[in-house]
């Protein structure tokens, strides 16, 4: 059984938080997961999400950034940062990883 730890959980319920456009629950969330752990790149990952959807693509640029910064091999990061910076906007959805 995988050890659920506390930076674990806190993504998941900011994860089901933007699933249901709660953006209010969801960035308390992400922010106390960035506390718990600065150093994994999924609470990055689900700011950019946030910040996009609000329509600061430069923010949610800079988080998906700093994301690849600590884990190059975060494919949600980089499938985000790849549809907000190409154009025509290829086909797909925001990643929650």
């Amino acid at each position: 059984m995988k050890d659920v730890t506390l930076y674990d959980r806190l993504v998941e319920v900011a994860r089901r938080s933007i699933r249901d456009r709660n953006f209010a629950a969801a960035v308390p969330c992400i922010e106390e997961a960035i506390d718990v752990d600065d150093r994994r790149p999924e609470a990055f990952n689900l700011r950019g999400v946030v910040e996009q959807i609000r329509g600061e693509r430069a923010e949610a640029c800079k988080h998906w950034r700093v994301a690849l910064v600590l884990d190059p091999r975060y494919d949600p990061a980089r499938e985000n940062l790849h549809l907000a910076t190409h154009w025509p906007r290829p086909p797909g959805g925001l990643a929650l990883g």
